[in-house]
């Protein structure tokens, strides 16, 4: 993409570090992902995937940028507002189904919380 000066991609990674079969580091390790990308050419944006305010600021910058190509790295916690599979490596392949308990479950938490001051608290335990 960086070969050809493509100014109209953008990539987005949700970076949760799981995928199905465990921890993306015990499986296969991805890091450094902004390393790699870089390497193909591409302007890198870190942001918190859980916090719309950074999205937002991201794809502005993204969208604004016309020297390449743009790689998104938005680290995210999976399953994030659903308790029980917050974080969980089974909330990868899990379905919701017709469970509307747990749909609604989500609806009221994130309605009763200020979701980036969860986020905010989320990380701080991961330092």
């Amino acid at each position: 993409a960086s070969h050809y000066h493509l100014n109209n991609l953008i990539w987005i990674v949700d970076r949760n570090k799981f995928e199905i079969d465990g921890p993306t580091e015990e499986v296969m390790a991805l890091e450094p992902l902004d390393k790699k990308a870089e390497a193909f050419g591409m302007h890198v944006i870190k942001i918190n995937g859980n916090k719309m305010s950074e999205v937002d600021a991201a794809l502005k910058e993204a969208y604004e940028y016309k020297d390449g190509p743009v790689c998104i790295i938005a680290s995210s916690y999976k399953g994030m507002g659903l308790v029980g599979y917050q974080g969980q490596v089974t909330s990868h392949y899990v379905s919701l189904g017709d469970d509307k308990k747990v749909v609604d479950q989500m609806i009221n938490y994130i309605k009763e919380n200020d979701i980036d001051a969860v986020v905010d608290e989320l990380d701080k335990g991961s330092k």
